[in-house]
């Protein structure tokens, strides 16, 4: 037997220290399970450690089984947004993966890492497991929290999220994506509805940027404005309050909230308006394919006090233009699917190429 990888050496220390402070299990603690739905042609789910099946995939790259205790694949207690229907992104991506034919360069690691509330111990039963990955294998990661993943991945990761905030200096390839959720029904903006407000904003007070946008621009008459406390749970009332001056506005602003983006951005461009994306760090998922200046506005928070000047300032052909090409857009990168698409086509090596105007 020849000597073990450093990195591996590295981490067997990493998890036997880690054993030892949290009193885990002396002996090995991965075990073997049932996925919580059928895989396709009789495709398996395989460990990457222990006694590997020998039905691997034709890349030679394993499925890492579910765990139960770290991925709970049940609807929550709530809805977010509340026209969402179905699986979480995290969730919807690894049911979505795990239906694939073929593997590719990388191996998920099939963690729900967005869970609220979180399960007692989560954490620890998290880094438990990711302790005993082997460090050799590339992975990868989708998390869409506010806060980024907390917990010591293996070196070789890519993480695919919608917000670095937290994000050690020293972590591994961070991918932005979008944040985004089930198509808002169509049965609520079918109408046609003249554009009669510069711009609009409906939202929660999550974030101080939002406060100071709606003081800068409450008494602004081009401005319908509504800011309220964050919940969870959003009521009808508010979310279809959001519909209906989103269809009445050219602009709709987007600031962020806990996280660095907002479900919004997407929201806006199912309806038909422009989005107005204020963030102090700016998440642009897809940048190297799209200029994002071509169907989106832009500020900083130094420039809230100009906004109103920013936007009278497009003129009626660019503001057709963003509208058409947010409209072009959507469905190729901001749906589920297509996210889900995208995030493949990075882990395989493949580019679409950027997007232009025609």
């Amino acid at each position: 037997m020849g000597e073990k990888h450093e990195d591996q050496k590295v981490w067997d220390d990493k998890l036997r220290v880690y054993k030892i402070a949290q009193k885990g299990p002396s002996g090995p603690v991965m075990k073997r399970y049932s996925l919580p739905f059928h895989l396709p042609n009789g495709a398996r789910a395989v460990s990457a450690f222990g006694n590997v099946s020998k039905s691997k995939t034709p890349m030679g790259m394993p499925f890492l089984p579910f765990d139960p205790a770290i991925f709970i694949s049940t609807l929550p207690s709530y809805t977010y947004p509340p026209y969402h229907q179905g699986f979480n992104f995290e969730e919807y991506f690894v049911h979505w993966w795990y239906t694939l034919p073929n593997p590719t360069k990388r191996t998920l690691i099939p963690v729900s890492w967005t869970l609220f509330p979180p399960p007692i111990n989560a954490g620890k039963k998290i880094q438990l497991y990711l302790y005993q990955l082997p460090p050799t294998i590339p992975y990868f990661v989708v998390c869409i929290g506010d806060i980024f993943i907390q917990e010591r991945l293996p070196p070789n990761t890519q993480v695919f999220c919608v917000s670095s905030r937290g994000a050690s200096p020293t972590c591994p390839s961070i991918i932005p994506i979008p944040l985004v959720c089930s198509p808002i029904p169509t049965h609520t903006h079918t109408l046609h509805t003249s554009k009669d407000l510069l711009c609009s904003f409906v939202g929660a007070n999550s974030h101080p940027i939002r406060n100071l946008i709606y003081q800068t621009f409450k008494h602004d008459p081009d401005f319908s404005m509504a800011l309220h406390p964050w919940n969870i749970n959003v009521p009808p009332s508010k979310f279809e309050d959001f519909v209906t001056r989103t269809l009445r506005s050219k602009f709709v602003l987007c600031p962020r909230g806990q996280g660095q983006t907002s479900f919004r951005l997407y929201e806006v461009m199912q309806l038909g308006s422009v989005p107005v994306y204020v963030s102090d760090t700016h998440q642009l998922p897809w940048s190297d394919q799209l200029d994002w200046n071509e169907f989106c506005v832009i500020v900083h928070p130094h420039d809230i006090p100009n906004i109103k000047h920013i936007l009278n300032s497009i003129t009626p052909a660019t503001y057709t233009s963003m509208i058409e090409k947010a409209k072009l857009l959507y469905p190729n990168y901001f749906t589920m699917d297509a996210v889900c698409t995208n995030i493949r086509e990075i882990v395989e090596g493949r580019h679409r190429g950027r997007e232009t105007v025609s």
